[in-house]
């Protein structure tokens, strides 16, 4: 019987893989895209608009001291909890980070764009809208 084995922790013996050595690395950056709440009065105001937070991140790579630095449309502690739950690379400790997320009219939520030193990451967000966008409704 031949057993063989693999840079990735697998062994081959006898016909049959066993993957029982294979260790998945967490990822280090986490992201999530969090469907913040925009007050009806903004929704009703006919207007896009981009609202802009910076944040340091500790030295576990969890963003800290996170303050507004564009716009007014959004509840801040909706928004200081999303952005505290991301996760970056740990020992880029004290690294400035910015992130602005994009509201169009009629659309919704289109995009956010994360960066700081040695990072950079935009998600365009398409596809069918959320109801109260007014993107799936004939406009009157």
């Amino acid at each position: 019987m031949k057993i063989l084995s693999f840079l990735l922790g697998t062994t081959f013996i006898g016909g049959v893989f066993f993957a029982s050595d294979i260790r998945i690395k967490k990822p280090e950056t986490d992201i999530t895209f969090c469907q913040l709440s925009v007050s009806d009065d903004d929704k009703n105001a006919h207007m896009s608009f981009t609202v802009g937070y910076s944040f340091r991140l500790d030295e576990n790579g969890k963003p800290r001291e996170i303050k507004k630095i564009l716009g007014s449309q959004l509840n801040d502690e909706q928004a200081f909890a999303c952005i505290s739950g991301w996760q970056f690379l740990k020992g880029a400790s004290d690294s400035l980070m910015t992130a602005y997320f994009r509201w169009e009219h009629a659309v919704g939520w289109t995009e956010l764009k994360v960066s700081g030193k040695d990072f950079s990451q935009k998600v365009k967000i398409e596809g069918e809208r959320c109801p109260y966008s007014g993107a799936n409704k004939t406009l009157k």
